[in-house]
This record gives C-alpha cells, sequence and structure tokens, in this order.
C-alpha cells in the first residue's frame, strides 16, 4: 500500500512530522522561558569540612539546580570537578583551607571516645567552626561575592551549626533557611522558638537521656548550662573576628537570628522524642536516599561467599580506627577472631598487625551502597540493621542512647570496654531477633510519610522564595530570652502576692455539640472516611442525611432533639451576650452543658445498645476535643482515639497532647486579651485562666460521678483516660495561633470546610449584583440571635445602616424588624456559605478576602476579634461600651482604608498555600493512626505530665534548698568571722603596736 502512494502524498507525513516538531520546540523554549523567568539565585554556605555533613546538603543543592535554579555553593566537598558542574551551579572550592584546620585542630587533637571530655570536645568544634568560617570568608571568590555591589541573591541556605554563617544574612538581606544534617544543635531551638526543655527535649550534644536519677538530672543540667555560656562566648569571639572582615557595623549574632525564616532538621520525629516544633521547622530526614550502585565483584564475592553473614565495623568520617589505644584495637582482634562471622573493619593504615582471617580491611568502604545510605544511624535504619553503638565524639552518646531506647541496638563505652562485654554484645545483637524486628518496625514508621523529605525540602524552600521569606511562621518565643519566655517579672509578681497572702475500619465518631457550626467542621472528613469505605457509625445532634438515605457504611444516630432542648434552654436562651465580664460564666456554662448534652446522648437507646453490645467492635473512636466525657468510650472499647476540635486549642488540650502551653504567648481560645498587655492585664488574665481550669476540673470530677451510673464504677478518672488520646486534629491555621509549637500528633485540619459555592437564590444573586456600592453581611453567628440583642444597640444599627451608601443583609431570626431602612434586607437564614465560600465567620471572610467588624458575644469570639485586629483584616468593638458614632467609623474604616482588604488577602494567600488540602492531611493521619494501631510513639513525652512533672519543681526545689544552704553558710561564716575572729585580730594588732 505503501509503495502505491504518489511523491505529492508522501510528502504529506514529513510536513505533519515537521509541524510537530515546531509544536514540541515551541513546548519546550515555551517551559524553558518559564523556567528561566521563575529561577530565583540562591546563595548556599555549608562550611564544616566533614563529607557526613556534605552528602545531606548536595540532594537539596543538586535538585535546586535541576529546576533550574542558579546556584551558588561555598563547600569544602565539590561534588564536580571544575568546569564540569551545571552551567546554573557556581561551585566556590574552600576544601584546603577548611580540612587544614580541621584535620590539626579536632581529628589528630581530640581523644576520641572519652565521655568525660564532651563539653571539652564541643567547645573546641565551636571555636573552630568559627575560625574556619572566617578563613573561608577570607578567600578571594566568597570576598568577591560580599563586595560585589551587583551581586543579587533571593535566598540563603546556611549550615544551622555554624552560627556565624548568618553574617551573609546581614550582607545580602534576604530571607534565610538555615539546614542542619542532624538535630537541634544548641541554640537551634531558641532561634525559632520551639520549647527547650534540658531533660524532656535535650539536644544531640547530652549522653543520658532516658529514666535519670535526680542527680544525673543535675549532671545534665549543668552541662546544658555550661554548653549554653560556652555556646554564647563562641558567639561573641565570632563576632569580634567577623567585624573586622566585615565590618563594624555588623549586628551581634542575637540581632542576625532575627533574620532566620526556616530550619530545616535531617532527623525524624520520633528520633527526637516527638518534640513540638513550630511550624517554620521541617523535618528532611531521609533526604540522602538513593538506589545502591552495583557493589566492587571482589567485595560483593566476598559477601556472597560470607555463610554466617557479615560485621561492619566503622568510627565514622572523624574518628579513625587505627588512633585508638592499642590495647582495644588488641580486644578488638581478639573478639573478632572468635566468632564465625566475616568482618568488614574500615582501618585507615596499610596494615593491621595480627589481623584474624576472618577480617578484612580497607581505607574505604562502599558504605552508602553496603548499608544504602550515610551516616551511620540512618543507613543501619534503612538496611534494617542492628547496631553496636560505642560513641566516641560529638553527638554520638545521643543517639546510642537512642539504639537502647528504641531497641534497635546495644550502648557500649569506650572507657568500660572489655572483651566480654564485647563479645557478648556482638552474640546479643545477632542472636536476640527483638533487635532486627525493631529496626525494621522503626524503618516502617520512619518511611510512612505523605511525601519524599526531597520534595518537601523542595516545597518549603519554593514556598520561602515565593513569599519572599517565612516570618509570618515564626514563632511570638524565636529568640525571646528565657526571662522573657517564662514571664519571670510576673512570676515574681505573683509569687510576690501569694506570700503577702498567704504565704476500611470499623469507627466510630462522637461529636456532641448541637451547634451546626461545630458539625459541618466534622462532616468532610466522615463523608471521605465513607467514600474510601471505612464503616462509620456517628453520634450526631446533626444528621447530614434523611432517614434511610445514608450510604451502606454510614450509620448515623440521630440525638438532635435531646441535644437542642438542653442547648437552646440553657445556652442560646440563658445568656447575656456581648457581655465581657461574664465571658468566664458563659463558657463554664457552654462546657457544662456540652458535658449534660453528652451524657444525656449516651442514655439514649441507640447509643446505649452500642455501649453495652459485647459483640460491637470498632478500631478507631473520633471523639470531640471539647466533650472531654466523650473520653468514656474509650475506655468501652480500648481502642485508638482522635480528638478533632472545631477550632483551636480548648481549655485541658495543650495538657492532654504535651504542647507547650503559656497563657500568653499561646493562650487558649477562652482568653479575651491577648496582645501588648499590662502586668495588670496579664494578672487579670492569669486569674481567669486559673479559674477557667479549677471550673474545668470540677466540671471532670461531677460529669465522672454520673459516667460512673451509667458506664460502671471501674470507670477510669478522666486524667488516666487522657492517656488514651493518640492524635489531636485542630480547626485552625498556625499562624492563627501565633505559631504555638506542636508536637507531631496535632494536626491542622485548616480549611477542611473548604468546598465549591453553589449558585445563589435567583432573587438573593439580583440584590446583589445591582448593589453599586457594595454589600455589607451581619450575622452572630448560629448561637447569638440577633433577635436577642439590647433594643438600643438594634436601634444604633438601623440608625446607622440608615445613613449608609451600601445594602446590608441581616441575618434576623424574627418575621419583622421594627424600623428596617430600605437598603437592609432581613432574613433567618441565607445561604452564608456560599456567599463568602465557608462556614464559621472567620475562616468565611478569610477565605472571601472580606474584611471584617468583629463585635464578640459569645465564647472564643472575643479571642478571634483580637486576632482580626492584629493581623490587620477587621476592627475589634465591644458591645458594653458600643455607640452610633463608633459602629459608623468603624464601617467607614474598613471599607475605606485598603489595607484592611489587602491584608487580609494577603492573609488568604498564606492560609490557602499548602503542600495538600487540609482533607486530604486529616485523611492521611487517620488511616496513619489505623495503619499502625494507634500512634503512642508520636505522643510526647510531656503529654498529660503534671505541671509539677514538667517544671521538674523537685528538681528546682533541691537547687533552691542547695542555694539557700550555702547562703546560709556563708552568712553564718561572715558572721562568726565579723564577730569572733575579728575582734581577736584587733586586739592582737593593739597588743604589737603597745
Amino acid at each position: 500500500m505503501l509503495a502505491n502512494h504518489s511523491s505529492h502524498s508522501s510528502s504529506r507525513p514529513c510536513w505533519s512530522i515537521s509541524l510537530k516538531m515546531c509544536k514540541l520546540l515551541i513546548i519546550i523554549l515555551y517551559y524553558s522561558i518559564i523556567t528561566l523567568t521563575s529561577a530565583s539565585r540562591i546563595l548556599a554556605v555549608f562550611p564544616t569540612p566533614c563529607i557526613s555533613h556534605q552528602v545531606t546538603f548536595r540532594p537539596l543543592i543538586h535538585e535546586l539546580v535541576r529546576r533550574g535554579h542558579q546556584v551558588t555553593f561555598i563547600t569544602p566537598d565539590p561534588a564536580f570537578d571544575k568546569g564540569k558542574a551545571p552551567s546554573n551551579l557556581t561551585e566556590i572550592d574552600v576544601h584546603d583551607i577548611s580540612y587544614d584546620i580541621w584535620r590539626n585542630n579536632i581529628v589528630k587533637t581530640t581523644e576520641f571516645g572519652r565521655k568525660d571530655l564532651i563539653i571539652e570536645q564541643i567547645e573546641n568544634i565551636l571555636y573552630q567552626l568559627v575560625r574556619l568560617t572566617a578563613e573561608q570568608v577570607k578567600k578571594k571568590e566568597v570576598q568577591n561575592i560580599i563586595n560585589n555591589k551587583d551581586t543579587k541573591y533571593d535566598l540563603l541556605l546556611l549550615e544551622a551549626c555554624a552560627i556565624t554563617a548568618l553574617v551573609y544574612s546581614h550582607v545580602f538581606k534576604i530571607p534565610v533557611i538555615q539546614v542542619s544534617s542532624f538535630g537541634m544543635m544548641i541554640g537551634n531551638d531558641e532561634i525559632v522558638g520551639s520549647p527547650t526543655h534540658p531533660l524532656l527535649y535535650p539536644t544531640i550534644i547530652h549522653q543520658r537521656l532516658y529514666n535519670l536519677s535526680i542527680w544525673e538530672k543535675l549532671d545534665e543540667l549543668y552541662k546544658h548550662i555550661k554548653m549554653m555560656r560556652i555556646n554564647a562566648n563562641a558567639e561573641i569571639v565570632g563576632h569580634k573576628t567577623f567585624q573586622n572582615i566585615i565590618g563594624s557595623d555588623l549586628p551581634s549574632f542575637n540581632v542576625l537570628k532575627n533574620n532566620v525564616d526556616m530550619l530545616f532538621l535531617n532527623i525524624h520525629p520520633i528520633w527526637i522524642d516527638n518534640q513540638p516544633l513550630p511550624p517554620n521547622v521541617i523535618s528532611i530526614w531521609g533526604i540522602y536516599k538513593k538506589t545502591p550502585k552495583e557493589l566492587p565483584q571482589e567485595l560483593k564475592s566476598y559477601l556472597d561467599s560470607s555463610k554466617q553473614g557479615v560485621i561492619y565495623i566503622s568510627l565514622g568520617s572523624n574518628a579513625l580506627s587505627s588512633d585508638l589505644p592499642p590495647e582495644i584495637i588488641q580486644m578488638f582482634i581478639r573478639v573478632f577472631s572468635q566468632l564465625p562471622y566475616n568482618v568488614l573493619w574500615k582501618w585507615e593504615k596499610d596494615e593491621l598487625p595480627g589481623r584474624p582471617q576472618n577480617v578484612k580491611i580497607s581505607k574505604w568502604f562502599p558504605q552508602s551502597d553496603l548499608l544504602r545510605g550515610l551516616q551511620s544511624t540512618e543507613e543501619a535504619i534503612n538496611a534494617g540493621v542492628p547496631l553496636i553503638g560505642i560513641p566516641m565524639l560529638g553527638d554520638q552518646w545521643y543517639n546510642v542512647e537512642k539504639y537502647a531506647r528504641h531497641g534497635i541496638g546495644i550502648k557500649l563505652d569506650m572507657d568500660r570496654l572489655n572483651e566480654e562485654q564485647f563479645k557478648a554484645a556482638i552474640d546479643k545483637v545477632l542472636i536476640d531477633k527483638s533487635y532486627k524486628e525493631n529496626i525494621i518496625r522503626l524503618r516502617t514508621l520512619f518511611h510512612d510519610q505523605p511525601e519524599n523529605a526531597l520534595d518537601r525540602a523542595i516545597w518549603w524552600t519554593e514556598y520561602v522564595l515565593r513569599h519572599n521569606g517565612a516570618k509570618h511562621l515564626r514563632s511570638p518565643a524565636a529568640n525571646m530570652s528565657w526571662m522573657q519566655y517564662y514571664e519571670i517579672q510576673l512570676i515574681l509578681i505573683v509569687l510576690i502576692l501569694v506570700l503577702l497572702c498567704t504565704s476500611a475500619s470499623r469507627i466510630l465518631a462522637v461529636f456532641p455539640t448541637p451547634s451546626v457550626s461545630h458539625q459541618v467542621i466534622f462532616r468532610p472528613l466522615i463523608h471521605e472516611l465513607v467514600r474510601r469505605g471505612h464503616q462509620v457509625t456517628f453520634i450526631t445532634p446533626n444528621p447530614a442525611f434523611g432517614k434511610g438515605k445514608a450510604p451502606s457504611n454510614l450509620t448515623e444516630i440521630d440525638v438532635h432533639d435531646i441535644s437542642y432542648d438542653i442547648w437552646k434552654k440553657n445556652v442560646v436562651e440563658n445568656i447575656e451576650f456581648g457581655r465581657k465580664d461574664l465571658t468566664v460564666g458563659q463558657i463554664e456554662n457552654m462546657i457544662y452543658q456540652i458535658l449534660r448534652v453528652n451524657e444525656e446522648q449516651m442514655k439514649t437507646k441507640e447509643v446505649h445498645n452500642i455501649i453495652n453490645n459485647k459483640d460491637i467492635k470498632f478500631d478507631l473512636l473520633l471523639l470531640e476535643a471539647c466533650a472531654i466525657t466523650t473520653l468514656a468510650y474509650s475506655h468501652i472499647f480500648k481502642i485508638p482515639v482522635i480528638q478533632v476540635s472545631s477550632f483551636g486549642m480548648m481549655m485541658g488540650s495543650n495538657e492532654i497532647v504535651g504542647s507547650p502551653s503559656h497563657p500568653f504567648l499561646y493562650p487558649s481560645a477562652a482568653n479575651q486579651r491577648l496582645y501588648n498587655l499590662s502586668i495588670w492585664e496579664k494578672l487579670d488574665e492569669l486569674y481567669k485562666h486559673m479559674t477557667m481550669m479549677r471550673s474545668l476540673n470540677h466540671l471532670e470530677i461531677v460529669q465522672y460521678k454520673n459516667l460512673q451510673n451509667i458506664i460502671g464504677s471501674d470507670l477510669p478518672s478522666f486524667n488516666v483516660l487522657k492517656n488514651n488520646v493518640d492524635m489531636l486534629f485542630i480547626n485552625i491555621h498556625p499562624i492563627w495561633i501565633d505559631n504555638q509549637p506542636l508536637p507531631p500528633n496535632v494536626i491542622s485540619i485548616w480549611g477542611i470546610r473548604e468546598k465549591t459555592p453553589k449558585e445563589l437564590p435567583q432573587d438573593l444573586k439580583k440584590y446583589l449584583d445591582s448593589s453599586k456600592q457594595g454589600v455589607i453581611y451581619l450575622s452572630f453567628g448560629s448561637n447569638a440571635p440577633s433577635s436577642k440583642l439590647p433594643p438600643e444597640t438594634i436601634q444604633m444599627f438601623i440608625r446607622v445602616f440608615s445613613q449608609l451608601p451600601y445594602n446590608v443583609l441581616w441575618k434576623w431570626e424574627k418575621d419583622e424588624l421594627p424600623g428596617r431602612p430600605q437598603n437592609v434586607i432581613i432574613s433567618k437564614w441565607f445561604p452564608q456559605s456560599d456567599l463568602l465560600r465557608g462556614l464559621q465567620s472567620t475562616e468565611e471572610a478569610i477565605n472571601a478576602g472580606v474584611p471584617l467588624i468583629g463585635i464578640p458575644v459569645l465564647g472564643d469570639q472575643w479571642y478571634n476579634v483580637e486576632k482580626y485586629a492584629r493581623h490587620g483584616i477587621g476592627i475589634k468593638l465591644d458591645m458594653d461600651t458600643l455607640n452610633e458614632e463608633q459602629f459608623k467609623a468603624a464601617v467607614d474604616k474598613v471599607l475605606t482604608d485598603k489595607s484592611y482588604k489587602e491584608n487580609i488577602l494577603k492573609l488568604r494567600a498564606l492560609f490557602n498555600d499548602q503542600p495538600q488540602t487540609a482533607l486530604d492531611r486529616a485523611i492521611w493521619w487517620t488511616e496513619y493512626v489505623l495503619r499502625h494501631n494507634g500512634a503512642k510513639h508520636l505522643r510526647s513525652p510531656a503529654a498529660n505530665m503534671s505541671w509539677m512533672q514538667y517544671y521538674e519543681i523537685q528538681l528546682i526545689l533541691i537547687v533552691l534548698i542547695l542555694v539557700l544552704l550555702c547562703s546560709v553558710v556563708l552568712v553564718i561564716s561572715v558572721h562568726v568571722l565579723w564577730k569572733y575572729l575579728l575582734p581577736n585580730l584587733m586586739e592582737h594588732i593593739k597588743i604589737k603596736t603597745a
């Protein structure tokens, strides 16, 4: 057939191919232009001359380069030979000058394995980092960058352990991401505002971490304080050094720390005991994963011929095996010679005297291909290989403590090591299967992540570039002094006052609150779980489906009538809305009514059948966070628990999950004043906070007794039941709670309610379209009817609205509004979620980009309205002081001052810029808990811990007593000296003179 084509027709395929080629070239050119225009200029400075550090940074650098960014990389370990790097990567090689300092002053001078010299080791490392960073900056290529005013960058990537690298942030004044090749170094916590606790969340230089006696705690605390002082001194030395290089106008490092936008940590949350972290601290654990290469044939044959298995021994890139004491080397040789296993020993010399036949030595092994990673701990976990850890330097004591904690290895100390110990450890770790099982389980937990580490690191790097920084994600505690953080002034005043005064699973979801603004938050999660095939039983006062119309795998238990009867009579119809002075009483009443509602719901026939039917089994409980009594279900079914909050942290939620609670830095949703408080306002808020906590405890006791009558006398106390909570979902964005550090089992689901708005009713659409000046929407929420407002306030609204050129939609619960102006439309119901694209007034206003006037009348509204003013997205008015002039001025200001509109649009952009949707995140973590049969491994060690334990009151009292005793001894000594010895001495002098 092809042979029969004419010459004319046969040219058409060529023409078609040419067209396709042109289109392809246009597409390639188009995307090349986009890449070039969106590419950023990045300066990366990672000074530490240690390959185990540098390999962590390389994947990030190379991926940024692959994506088209222009990267300048100052490094002691270039990945490319000179002239062979990609065109958009400039590697500045500082190898020789860096390794000379490092080898001569650390590798050759450190007594490795000396546990008692850890402080001296770290001190030396800090000072050498200052020195080598300074030498790198003096290098010609680096000086050219610093002094060339035409050189511009968009982002700095700086090594976190080299604090002196922050001088570049003064030179270029651009956003900064610090990157750590391990975990938190001394001072990193304070820079980002992560909660510091030397015993619960120790830094990586600590040697003992768990089950410490009181004296061991004192020893670790002493070392921690000493290291903080050494770190501060190193910063002072570094500042003086760099003033001579950069200029005398260089700010102190304490000021430069404020330039840090984000911190990347190459560590998994589980490894740091699920330390609460602010949202600008990102885990990049696993970033170095790569496909292992084929092993050299000789080594492969050696491994294949090893019938019993192989032991691999290496002391890291900084500690040389050949520098070990001779007696230790000989002890290793004797033990290895007795073993049936082959041994690969990284040995830095040509010969090993007395080497047994089963030991193979080499100055270099392809470690990353042998164990599929770099950095010994990470590679062992990735390979599922148990460990024997003999710490030698730096963070190795910390890591080896973790081996023992997680049951993945055995810890041995070099200064007490003997032949029997070493052989017993090898036998145990190879024979006891639990070590292998534990490390494989840990690997499974570590690898179960919603995205890979490199993608996460790149996304957040480009997030910082997109928003020209990430200061909006910084915690208010970032770079705050401990005096400020712990409110020492306030504590002293309170102490003085005290002294003066007295001296596809089965899921049960229980969301009791009869308020549609709560229930709409829970529905998307429930419906998506149902859509994914899970069997869900849902106890709710607001069923989404008519009877018999729900999906087959969803059972809705309708408790509407009994719940709303209690709520309306005791909350809606019984509260004086807008009374700021009555907020504590309001919230106490609301909590009590929620607990009472839950109690009555449990008495209904359908719920009672679930409780008493022993054949009914569930795999997971979803419980409403503000209804603490729902935890009774966790006693009945003894299964994992996820609490879900329709807003932020309720009273007691912080304590349950172990997130840092602070009545001023991280106030609960019940607080009324949040910012710029005087000392007396702080005392007032503290008093309210303590009153609320006491009331909450009292209500728990009352309801506990009531629930014992329903469930049984064996019901544990709520304090015990709180330990059953595996995870907490909060419907709030980190920025809204001032970037409060949270443990990894607290998940933000802000925006879970997002949906495509429906078409508005035709009459309402016409009304809005015909409004030339714009429309004001007035509503006080689902629990505060406008018609319940004082008559004088209603009339004041009417007078103001009548003077405005805008149309007004007023949610009014009665048929008529006496004196209603022509520009006001009233209705008992408006399609609010379609009008403003959301539910819950604050969320919908942000989503719609509409500025607000907030007049708090109930519950958490004071808290939210304080946030409007803080973020410049609205104006706060108080009902009890509101007058006509104030209200009209506020309306005029918020509609004419463009900053309110600009601020809310900026906030919306920040809130919506997330790596995944809130619903996807909520579902992923729900199924994570199901996959792992709970998430106790993500609970903070501070979870449900009493304040006496958290603040180590016993330890503090001992220290105070010791200080007091020393003071008393000193005073007595001075007294004795003054009263007895001094007169005798003077008498003696007089006699001699005479």
